[in-house]
């Protein structure tokens, strides 16, 4: 008797679980195609002003951007908790 009560919400469960997921999973595609077309136009626009505005630094000024931009590399990579 323990099983079967068990199973039988299982069951709802699941049908719950796969009727809401085909709509989830459509939108979340959709939502990241479209994420992704954003990210890239934006990764275009900064490397394209970043060719144009690199070679106005001075040495001393690249330098310290590299710097930053080496101690920021880690929270891109591993997350938030990177930087200590």
């Amino acid at each position: 008797m323990r099983f079967r009560f068990q199973t039988r919400h299982a069951a709802v469960d699941q049908r719950r679980v796969s009727r809401a997921q085909p709509a989830r999973s459509v939108l979340t595609r959709a939502v990241r195609e479209a994420w992704k077309k954003i990210r890239y136009r934006l990764e275009w626009l900064a490397l394209k002003s970043a060719t144009k505005f690199l070679p106005l630094l001075s040495r001393e000024a690249c330098y310290r951007l590299a710097l930053c931009s080496a101690r920021l590399a880690p929270c891109s990579i591993a997350g938030a908790g990177a930087l200590r």
